[in-house]
């Protein structure tokens, strides 16, 4: 089932829980020493696409260091500067604090940890608005593992193929190493496999030839390979074998596959965690509506390409009955894939919804092409998925919004 959480911590509810004290008792998770987070996708509250090393020391002593706040394509880099904040036990997983901004502004931080320390969901709430990003760290003798969804609709531009795949990448536990184990099929006459440096529909440099016929024979169904820093190409702003772990835990990699009959590429498949984006309007359902409500919302894709998780705001809507999210690309109307909210269950719609959505969740769609949560991957890549909010008045969809990678 759906997990939800009917509601954005704000500002004055936040203070009231971190002066709880421990929450709701219970221990912190199991936790040595300090831990390295790399956050990425941040979008919201001032931040578009951002990327945030979180370091955690001895929750014991409740200690957070945040710090090499590096947010691209905003003006705003550099709003946290080595900022040591204390942090409270909310739950056994949760903790949170107050932040302040190098401009000042005071910032409410909410940090959930995975069961086994691998993983935090990261949120900042600056003046009732709320960014979200998922960050992984690689634990002393644990390695980080990542997932990659291969198909032709990915590259850029789409390329029209049977063929497909899907990839396991793990970035060893000291950072020294990355293994690769890629799955194809369809494929006729497979050339190479590079891990280029680019974010979603966007192309960018080589890092690592993982697979060349010239040198390792056709490409095999099933490639399983590994780089180290004597492997790596200089490329864009990645110098070092560490930015280029960096990146691909960051999701700014991506795998491609060449064949003899497509030289430029005919697989592609982002690594790891993705953040895109919705803005919800009238105009955008089909046929479109005039409405004075809105709605924006977050959707982020986890390392492992196996779970969303959707933030969704909205203002100015009146009866809300359900909001779903569904296959199609703009101007056409498609299968809903997850119902997100029901009226009849879920009672009053909130003014901020998040909703986490597995394969547990998902209303499979065979005559559709949807049957799998990859397959949920791959569209939700290549624009083809839309969230949709009816209500009384209007059953059909009063606000639509395409979601769209980035911030």
């Amino acid at each position: 089932m759906a997990k939800r959480s009917l509601g954005v911590l704000a500002g004055l509810a936040l203070l009231g829980l971190l002066g709880c004290g421990s929450g709701d008792g219970g221990d912190f998770i199991p936790f040595d020493g300090t831990r390295v987070y790399q956050v990425g996708g941040l979008t919201g509250a001032g931040f578009a696409n951002a990327s945030m090393t979180v370091r955690i020391t001895d929750l014991a002593s409740r200690a957070v260091l945040l710090s090499e706040v590096a947010v691209r394509l905003t003006s705003s880099d550099g709003r946290f500067g080595n900022t040591t904040m204390t942090v409270n036990q909310l739950s056994p997983n949760r903790i949170g604090g107050t932040a302040r901004t190098v401009g000042g502004q005071t910032a409410f931080i909410v940090i959930d940890l995975a069961a086994d320390g691998a993983t935090l969901i990261l949120r900042i709430i600056i003046d009732g608005s709320e960014a979200t990003g998922t960050g992984v760290t690689s634990t002393p003798g644990t390695a980080t593992e990542l997932r990659a969804v291969l198909s032709g609709a990915q590259m850029v531009p789409v390329r029209e193929t049977s063929a497909g795949g899907s990839a396991t990448v793990s970035v060893g536990a000291d950072r020294s190493r990355i293994d690769l184990t890629l799955v194809t099929s369809g494929l006729q006459g497979g050339r190479t496999v590079e891990l280029r440096l680019g974010e979603v529909g966007q192309t960018g440099g080589v890092l690592f030839v993982l697979h060349h016929v010239a040198t390792d024979g056709p490409l095999p169904g099933t490639l399983a390979t590994s780089v180290t820093a004597a492997d790596l190409r200089v490329t864009g702003n990645v110098d070092t074998f560490d930015e280029a772990v960096t990146a691909v835990l960051n999701g700014r990699t991506y795998l491609l596959v060449d064949t003899a009959l497509h030289e430029a590429g005919e697989l592609r498949g982002q690594v790891g965690p993705v953040a895109l984006t919705a803005t919800l309007t009238g105009s955008q359902v089909v046929p479109p509506q005039t409405t004075s409500a809105s709605g924006t919302a977050t959707v982020q894709l986890d390392r492992l390409q196996s779970q969303l998780t959707v933030v969704l705001r909205n203002s100015g809507l009146d009866e809300p009955q359900a909001i779903i999210l569904a296959a199609g690309a703009a101007g056409e109307e498609g299968p809903a894939l997850f119902t997100l909210y029901d009226a009849e269950t879920d009672g009053a719609l909130p003014a901020t919804l998040t909703v986490t959505l597995t394969i547990d969740d998902l209303i499979t769609r065979p005559s559709d092409g949807v049957s799998s949560f990859d397959e949920v991957v791959d569209r939700l890549l290549t624009r083809g998925l839309y969230l949709e909010i009816t209500t009384e008045d209007e059953p059909d969809g009063e606000l639509r919004g395409q979601v769209l990678p980035g911030g």
